[in-house]
């Protein structure tokens, strides 16, 4: 096996979960894209070759379509020797079966060529998966249709797919169950080195709205937490840590007296109609919500309860904007950043370098909210947030607090 291809053998990691149910090229190629040896990074993510430093990665892609047996790469991974020599003493070593090299060689057959694109990627045509609220899709097909009767992106005409198991390139909106190396686009942050969100996401807003209560409390007071079912676990675990650290209690609303009494502000994580329930059971302290979760409930809790709400908002939707509904303004700008991404990374596209035109978009206008500012440490395109309290006379909200940004520290 010529040294070139048992270099490129040594960089590709052993398969993560995701690709279990994939074919062997996928499992290959995911491990060279995002596995932690980097191997893309140092020699480029279609095997192009880099300089690392002082180490002048080889280009790979001369070596694809070589058939290599597996007992070959089995000494190059395993061994770090390929014909008879020695490998670069900075390549690391591993413990392959033979599972994994075979799907290692499947990959090396077709790296740089067209079979090596990410998935939904066609000649003519690119995939972009959807989980959005229903309401704003009509929005987003007829802005994907306008963009196509241009003649697409490059030539590629972009197909929205509801079916979220299916092959994308690309996702609008997130979640917990798409395979950590799909970029997404989301009204609110999600999870992953991938994820992009217009706005902060939940959980930020959570410890944002739990520093507001902090430092409105006395010094080791108990707080009362009311997380609805749905409510991730490590949000709520992530809170009371956090109280914890700065020597407050935070305790399930369960477990102060009925009524709220022994908690100084009570937290609701949940729907309207979950606040609308903590408000019922609550008298006399304040309670702090979200008001993206809580939506248009607080305008018609009783006038008593109504005025001991504290919100914490997203800064960006107070923005004097378009008269659009607010999730289709955000569903909207999600896909302008996808289609402005999409753009910047030219015709030879992947999803390195879709991921690096994002980080690198700095006061980007979107119609009805804020500019939009990334970067390669800042995945949330306004991450402004405030409290806010109810006006129930004129069903409106009032500013609280100053605009600020969280602070982790």
């Amino acid at each position: 096996m010529k040294p070139g291809r048992a270099v490129l053998a040594v960089c590709l990691l052993g398969l993560s979960g995701w690709a279990g149910a994939q074919a062997p090229v996928e499992r290959g190629r995911l491990a060279y894209q995002s596995g932690a040896a980097a191997c893309a990074r140092c020699h480029g993510r279609h095997g192009e070759g880099r300089r690392e430093g002082s180490v002048a990665a080889p280009a790979l892609q001369r070596f694809a379509g070589q058939k290599a047996g597996l007992d070959e790469l089995r000494l190059a991974v395993n061994d770090g020797l390929s014909a008879g020599r020695a490998l670069h003493p900075l390549m690391p070593r591993y413990r392959f079966d033979a599972g994994a090299l075979a799907d290692l060689s499947a990959y090396l057959d077709v790296l740089g060529s067209e079979a090596d694109a990410d998935p939904g990627i066609g000649s003519d045509t690119l995939m972009i998966g959807a989980r959005l609220d229903a309401s704003v899709v009509p929005a987003v097909q007829a802005c994907f249709a306008q963009i196509n009767g241009a003649g697409g992106i490059y030539g590629r005409r972009l197909v929205l797919q509801l079916d979220p198991g299916a092959a994308v390139f690309a996702m609008l909106g997130w979640g917990r169950d798409v395979p950590p190396a799909t970029p997404s686009i989301a009204p609110d942050a999600g999870t992953g080195a991938a994820a992009f969100g217009l706005l902060p996401g939940s959980a930020a807003q959570a410890r944002f709205m739990l520093d507001q209560v902090l430092a409105a409390a006395p010094k080791g007071a108990t707080l009362a937490l009311s997380a609805a079912a749905g409510t991730e676990p490590d949000t709520v675990r992530a809170l009371q840590a956090r109280a914890v650290a700065r020597g407050f209690t935070l305790v399930p609303l369960a477990a102060v007296h009925a009524r709220g009494n022994g908690a100084v502000a009570v937290l609701s994580l949940g729907d309207g109609a979950h606040l609308a329930g903590v408000a019922h059971k609550v008298a006399a302290v304040p309670i702090y919500a979200l008001a993206m979760q809580a939506g248009r409930t607080v305008f018609v809790l009783a006038p008593h309860a109504a005025r001991r709400l504290r919100l914490v908002a997203p800064a960006a939707l107070s923005y004097p904007g378009a008269a659009r509904p607010v999730q289709e303004r955000l569903a909207l700008g999600a896909v302008a950043i996808l289609v402005e991404a999409l753009k910047r990374s030219g015709r030879r596209l992947d999803r390195e370098t879709f991921v690096h035109a994002i980080e690198q978009m700095r006061g980007f206008d979107v119609d009805g909210l804020p500019a939009m500012r990334f970067g390669p440490n800042r995945h949330v395109g306004a991450a402004g947030m405030l409290m806010v309290r109810v006006d129930p006379e004129r069903r409106s909200y009032l500013p609280y607090t100053d605009v600020s940004e969280e602070n982790d520290h």
